[in-house]
C-alpha cells in the first residue's frame, strides 16, 4: 500500500470517528428533556468523555449519582480488547440508545 493509500485510509478512519462523535452529541441535544447526556472532548490529549445522569439529578450537590461514565483515546486502541477508537465509540452510541429509551420508557415518553 501506498504512503497517499494510507493517508486517505487514516482519513476516512478519522471521518467516521468525528461522524459517530457528532451522532452522540446530536442525541445528547434531542433528548435532554428526558437524560443528562454530558460530551467533553479535551484537544490537548485527544480524549472523550461522557458522563449520563438521570433527569432528576441535583447539580447542587458535589456528588452526584451518574448513570454511565466513560473515556475514550482517541489515539490508541483499548487496552482490554484491542478495540480501536471507533469501534468504542459505536459501542458507547448503542449503550446511550439503550439508556436513551429506558429514561423515555420512564418518563412515558415514546421513543
Amino acid at each position: 500500500m501506498e504512503h497517499n493509500e494510507l493517508e486517505q485510509d487514516k482519513d476516512t478512519a478519522e471521518r467516521k470517528v468525528q461522524d459517530v462523535v457528532l451522532g452522540i452529541m446530536q442525541l445528547a441535544m434531542m433528548n435532554h428533556e428526558v437524560i443528562h447526556i454530558h460530551v467533553r472532548y479535551s484537544s490537548h490529549i485527544n480524549n472523550f468523555n461522557l458522563c449520563v445522569y438521570p433527569i432528576s439529578a441535583s447539580y447542587v450537590a458535589t456528588i452526584r449519582e451518574e448513570l454511565f461514565d466513560i473515556d475514550i483515546s482517541m489515539n490508541r486502541n483499548r487496552f482490554e480488547d484491542g478495540a480501536t477508537p471507533l469501534q468504542q465509540l459505536l459501542e458507547l452510541e448503542d449503550k446511550l440508545l439503550e439508556l436513551i429509551a429506558e429514561a423515555k420508557d420512564n418518563a412515558g415518553v415514546a421513543a
